[in-house]
């Protein structure tokens, strides 16, 4: 059974870790430091003492940007995406959220539609990747109104 808590800068490395685990690109363990110290928020979820996922959003008078979400692959599709973006929506007290997701990433555009994120515009070429074609950003936006 995994836990959701609010990450603070002392979870920085942690969300590092499991970020490089996710994606092929690189966070550095200061920029989520930073950026928790002012704008951002974050929810992790764990198993015991392991940070198996996480939502790292900004927030900004009352509108939010979901900067990264992830769950390590071992963990995926046991309802941890579900629980920590259903945390971050109720917690945040936001009226507007947005975020980009990779078009072919059909299991993360299937949990924001379930929760009500519509398409909002699609960012041609967004997630270049050296390795492979760049693939397109779809921008979805929330709303509580």
């Amino acid at each position: 059974m995994f836990k959701i808590r609010a990450l603070t800068p002392r979870d920085a490395l942690k969300m590092a870790e499991v970020y490089g685990l996710c994606f092929s690109d690189v966070w550095e363990t200061s920029f989520f430091e930073k950026k928790l110290q002012t704008t951002c928020v974050a929810y992790g979820a764990f198993e015991e003492n392991s940070l198996v996922g996480f939502i790292f959003a900004q927030l900004i008078e009352g509108e939010g940007e979901i900067l990264t979400f992830c769950v390590l692959p071992s963990y995926c599709r046991q309802g941890i995406g579900a629980a920590l973006l259903e945390n971050f929506l109720e917690q945040s007290r936001i009226e507007t959220c947005f975020l980009e997701v990779n078009s072919k990433n059909q299991s993360a555009r299937g949990l924001y539609e379930r929760y009500e994120f519509e398409k909002k515009g699609i960012r041609a070429g967004y997630y270049a990747h050296f390795d492979q074609k760049s693939q397109d950003a779809i921008i979805y936006r929330y709303s509580k109104k």
